[in-house]
């Protein structure tokens, strides 16, 4: 069957895309209202492939087929020099892919369509929105509401948690938050992590309290938690095993295609990185595995208020575009994600291909809040380096060597101290559980003398069971763990941070620790032993007084958290006397320069004399000789 006119295939993708946006846009800005109609089931399909053979591939010459499946089903497919393969599935009584008039654009350029679609959304901003979302993007500003100690903002908090509370229970819809229903049916049985006020407290941050925005955002959330993972975390948050359940879930979680960086970046905001390597595995598992970071970036408090920065960075293996109905899922993704997410970036090379799935990307990411975060950086892998810089990244901490391979130590360890957290807190629980039993069956022993021995028995049990779960948290992980131990996932923005053999410059609070080290060098050289202590203490109340923590890495994956003062101050006290000796090589390093540079132009000036005296010699001499000859 042939059509009046050909479609071009990559614009009628990227319609469809602007179509869908459009519907789950509209169904979403108003959370409390009633649905707006199922979507339908059948959507569009595409294939996109990428060759690294030729990473500047020209456009040319297409060669499009067109065919009637007979159910009213168009299936085209087009080939561009043997480089790109694009198929495409059109259903053609699809009435959810009507176009939006508002967001109807040139149709003969579809990444002009998107970049009018950003621009457009952009200038749909104030100018004071569009400037502090600038200054957020490089790290100069965050958009956070401001939480401290005093009692009208405790107030504040109270209140939005009390309004929250009412829209989940009131102004919602049933059928919008069948998952929500679900984690509460739990109540009663096995207990429900959704109603801990530190739960919903995170999405009352990621959304600046915007109570009806938060509601809706963690019922999306319930509901593709309960769609990914089961029932079974709505009990209790997601897990390292509800990641692994499969052995593909494993070898793709372990390969490190996705990533939480172990620093954050100038503002203190955590870094999640993604290379287009995990779109070799399914959808489904990337955006199970993408959840479980997400989650777990957003137990930080300090995380829930300055968000998180998301970086895609390009693989080394050839990409395989995500089909439309896989960008469903993607969107739903990041309408779950408990996190503000203040930066998006894309780092490619500069080629054909990734020019058009800009396209894409930028239609897959969510809705304006996040497109108008988007980042694209083109060209090589110092460049791309370099731009990254400029919005307060630390370079040196992307996962990626010179050849393009993903490092995994620094990943690896964060999973086996994921495993020792996860497994401690299962032993919190039990051990909590334990208690609220004894407490109700403490009546009874009371009134029964020769129960005694029972209760006896259940501590017994209980310490035994406690035993068991620290000596498996220390040989499974091949650590010697203290239970007791008080230990960090990664450095905060005012702490302080102590690695053997390894510069941690780029960490903010390091880098004012520095400066305090160098605004009192000088009075630390002309000071006494007991004038040496009082400024190593002074230093350490300066990061005391921005809640700063004084940590010491660990070898076994991990920070600890430094509590003996002594040891503190002996840190610092060493990190003045390294101070000396770096300003002392320093200084002969300058003074040998100065010295090398006097020696050179000492050189040249007598060579320059020695040049001209060598030219009034031959000048004489050709005189002398002119002579002769007269």
């Amino acid at each position: 069957m042939k059509t009046a006119e050909e479609p071009n295939d990559f614009n009628e993708i990227v319609t469809n895309i602007f179509n869908d946006i459009g519907g789950t846009d509209r169904s979403n800005n108003d959370c409390c209202s009633q649905s707006h109609g199922p979507s339908n089931s059948n959507q569009s399909w595409c294939d996109i492939k990428s060759s690294r053979r030729d990473p500047e591939m020209q456009e040319s010459d297409s060669t499009m087929r067109i065919s009637d499946n007979g159910n009213g089903i168009m299936d085209l497919s087009l080939s561009l020099d043997g480089d790109m393969r694009l198929g495409h599935d059109c259903d053609l009584d699809n009435s959810d892919l009507c176009p939006d008039p508002s967001q109807t654009v040139d149709s003969r350029d579809p990444c002009k369509q998107v970049d009018d679609l950003l621009s457009k959304e952009l200038m749909d901003l104030s100018v004071r929105d569009r400037t502090s979302i600038y200054e957020e993007l490089h790290g100069v500003r965050s958009l956070a509401i401001k939480e401290n100690d005093s009692e009208i903002n405790k107030d504040i908090v109270t209140k939005a948690l009390n309004d929250l509370n009412h829209t989940l229970e009131h102004r919602i819809p049933a059928h919008k938050k069948t998952a929500f229903l679900k984690a509460q049916s739990f109540l009663y049985t096995s207990g429900t992590y959704v109603n801990d006020l530190t739960f919903r407290l995170k999405f009352l941050r990621c959304k600046l309290f915007d109570v009806d925005a938060a509601a809706l955002l963690l019922v999306n959330y319930l509901e593709l938690v309960q769609e990914l993972y089961g029932d079974i975390c709505l009990s209790c948050p997601i897990r390292l095993i509800d990641v692994q359940t499969t052995k593909e879930e494993r070898v793709a979680f372990r390969s490190g295609f996705i990533q939480l960086l172990p620093y954050g970046d100038r503002a203190g905001r955590r870094i999640i990185m993604i290379t287009t390597d995990a779109l070799l595995y399914s959808t489904y598992i990337r955006v199970k595995i993408f959840l479980y970071i997400w989650t777990v970036a957003s137990n930080d408090v300090a995380t829930q208020q300055n968000g998180a920065v998301l970086i895609c960075w390009d693989g080394r293996k050839d990409m395989k575009l995500p089909s439309p109905s896989e960008q469903q899922l993607v969107r739903k993704l990041f309408s779950a994600i408990p996190l503000r997410i203040c930066g998006i970036h894309f780092c490619f090379p500069d080629s054909h291909f990734y020019r058009m799935a800009r396209a894409i990307f930028s239609l897959t990411v969510g809705g304006a809040e996040h497109r108008n975060r988007l980042r694209f950086h083109i060209g090589e892998e110092i460049e791309l380096k370099y731009q990254l810089g400029t919005f307060g990244v630390p370079v040196c901490q992307i996962p990626i060597t010179e050849t393009g391979n993903v490092k995994t130590g620094n990943f690896h360890k964060w999973i086996a101290m994921r495993k020792i957290v996860e497994e401690k807190k299962s032993a919190d629980a039990a051990s909590l559980s334990h208690r609220q039993s004894q407490l109700q069956l403490q009546p009874f022993l009371q009134t029964n003398v020769m129960n005694w021995n029972i209760q006896m028995q259940l501590q017994a049990t209980l310490m035994s069971t406690q035993y068991m779960i620290n000596k498996n948290m220390s040989t499974q992980n091949g650590t010697n763990f203290n239970p007791t131990t008080s230990f960090v996932e990664y450095p905060g923005l005012n702490d302080v941070a102590f690695r053997k053999g390894m510069s941690l410059m780029h960490h903010p609070g390091n880098d004012y620790f520095h400066g305090l080290i160098q605004s009192k060098i000088l009075e630390h050289d002309a000071a006494s032993q007991s004038g040496k202590a009082r400024i190593a203490w002074w230093v350490v109340d300066e990061i005391r007084k921005r809640k700063g923590r004084f940590l010491s890495w660990d070898q076994q994956g991990w920070w600890v958290v430094l509590e003996d003062e002594s040891k503190i101050r002996l840190k610092v006290a060493v990190f003045f006397r390294e101070w000396k000796k770096h300003r002392r090589a320093e200084q002969n390093r300058q003074t040998i320069s100065r010295s090398m540079k006097s020696t050179y132009k000492f050189q040249r000036l007598q060579g320059s004399r020695g040049m001209k005296s060598c030219l009034s010699l031959s000048s004489s001499d050709d005189s002398d000789i002119e002579s002769i000859n007269n």
